[in-house]
């Protein structure tokens, strides 16, 4: 992102034009710094990046264990088949992004920024001593698509008893 933002005078010394390395960029890496930049534009009232990370990731968190909570109110105390349609919406959106992607670019922006390697993670896999660094994307990339694969079974079966009573 600090390639678009060089002043006039960097361009000419370089002779590289900012915008033939996005083009050339992998598409990872475009997704990365259009959602650095949306994020840099949201937090506009912060400029350390640490502050920016540490912002970045309470959200990133507190996102994860939210829709956790909602998984768990929507089979006790509220099932909702529409609240659980929204929910995998949501899930297989974020699924798609680790796939793209290989990890989550949330996680990346906020290593970058802070410049440490925890993530949301981290706490489950520092239970069972896992080394976090080595395996983080790998168990992230797996644990979503068995989330969105069991989340797919489930709203199969939601889905056919919904019909089933419709057409009673």
């Amino acid at each position: 992102m600090s390639d678009l933002l060089e002043n006039k005078e960097d361009h000419k010394s370089s002779q590289t034009n900012p915008i033939e390395k996005v083009e050339s960029s992998t598409i990872p890496v475009m997704i990365e710094r259009a959602v650095e930049y949306i994020l840099r534009k949201l937090i506009f009232w912060e400029n350390d990046d640490k502050r920016i990370g540490i912002i970045i990731r309470f959200f990133h968190n507190a996102f994860f264990y939210i829709m956790g909570c909602i998984y768990i109110i929507n089979h006790t105390i509220m099932p909702s088949y529409f609240i659980f349609v929204i929910f995998y919406i949501i899930f297989f959106i974020i699924w798609v992004q680790h796939i793209i992607c290989g990890d989550c670019v949330i996680h990346h922006i906020e290593h970058r920024l802070i410049g440490d390697k925890k993530g949301v993670l981290s706490p489950f896999m520092e239970l069972f001593n896992i080394n976090s660094d080595e395996y983080n994307s790998k168990i992230l990339v797996m644990s979503s698509t068995l989330v969105v694969g069991m989340l797919t079974f489930e709203l199969i079966a939601r889905t056919t008893v919904m019909f089933q009573n419709w057409i009673k």
